[in-house]
């Protein structure tokens, strides 16, 4: 008789393969699920940038060639100065420009290569100096005309700091000027070669002279003379230059013997207009430099006393420095000429030192 299969265990079985595919089924529901939720945009943004990200390679480093100190000739050299300079002269190859600070002057000196800086600072106790003059002497002092307060009295000093012994020495001489303080500021004044300070005041058309020792010398009535410029000839010493009465321009200087006035000079007869003059080095080439405006355009000459010759030496419009009314213009040894330019920016101060060859 054949064997008849038990239902139950059939029953079973189906049960079993039932769930085992529903269980199945679900597993791939909840896949497809989690694969439609993936953002595959993000997935494809950071393969591109992978793919994009330049890769390191190997490269040769170029070296760096030092930066020579000064062209011959034809370049500038521009340098920043903390500071608002007051004052600037030159001898020889260095450049000396003087500023003042609370209780301290400073003189920095630079050579024309505009590399090598040497910072000297005279401490002074007082208050705010301001310096009117100042020169350095053939032996490297440095000469002031310094006006400001000490043991609470405005007064205006003589002033030589010796260089070689770091020693100050200074002679008030407000008193034998004899003119109101508040009232009168000294803006023009010069040192000669041998250390005499002469000083104009257009208020009173007079000149005074203290001599080398800080001393009054002599005191100088200009007779009318309208004084538009002094300046220091090569030979050092110093002349002053204005118009006669028949409004032709003229060179006076001073004879220290008779402490006069000396017969005028009659300039360059081309002449109508000299917007500035410039004092020289001692032995330059010319006894005087000055500006002379033709048609808006300010062309620099170079002017010899005994001859009375003018040289066109060039115009300032070419050389991309137009010095403004108040900057310092030096003519160096070497030929070439630096300005010192003053410049303010809300409560910054600072001034540039710009060396050139025309």
């Amino acid at each position: 008789m054949a064997e008849i299969p038990n239902k139950k265990n059939q029953t079973t079985a189906i049960v079993v393969i039932i769930i085992i595919i529903a269980l199945l089924a679900l597993l791939i529901t909840a896949a497809v699920v989690a694969v439609s939720r993936i953002d595959f945009s993000a997935i494809e943004q950071v393969v591109t940038d992978i793919v994009d990200t330049p890769q390191p390679q190997e490269t040769e480093i170029p070296a760096i060639e030092p930066t020579p100190p000064m062209p011959s000739s034809g370049a500038e050299v521009r340098i920043e100065l903390d500071t608002f300079v007051h004052n600037a002269t030159a001898r020889g190859d260095w450049i000396y420009v003087s500023d003042a600070e609370r209780d301290v002057i400073v003189v920095t000196r630079m050579h024309n290569d505009g590399i090598q800086t040497e910072l000297t600072t005279i401490e002074w106790s007082g208050w705010w100096p301001l310096i009117s003059a100042f020169e350095v002497t053939e032996e490297g002092d440095f000469l002031f005309l310094i006006r400001k307060f000490l043991d609470d009295v405005e007064a205006y000093y003589y002033v030589r700091y010796h260089v070689a012994d770091s020693m100050l020495t200074y002679q008030n001489i407000s008193d034998p000027l004899s003119f109101d303080m508040d009232e009168v500021w000294i803006i023009d004044a010069l040192f000669d070669s041998a250390g005499n300070l002469f000083i104009y005041l257009w208020e009173e058309d007079m000149v005074y002279i203290v001599d080398s020792a800080g001393n009054f010398f002599a005191q100088i009535d200009v007779d009318g003379f309208r004084i538009s410029h002094t300046f220091r000839a090569r030979d050092g010493r110093v002349f002053f230059m204005g118009m006669d009465p028949s409004f032709e321009w003229v060179l006076k200087g001073i004879d220290l013997n008779t402490n006069a006035l000396t017969i005028p000079i009659s300039f360059h007869e081309s002449a109508m207009w000299i917007w500035n003059a410039y004092s020289t080095q001692i032995g330059s080439q010319f006894d005087l430099y000055v500006d002379l405006e033709e048609d808006g355009i300010y062309r620099l000459h170079g002017y010899d006393i005994a001859t009375g010759e003018l040289t066109f030496l060039f115009n300032w419009e070419d050389t991309e420095v137009l010095p403004n009314w108040g900057d310092v213009v030096l003519f160096l040894e070497n030929g070439r000429v630096a300005v010192v330019q003053r410049h303010s920016e809300r409560d910054r101060f600072w001034s540039e030192l710009i060396i050139f060859t025309p």
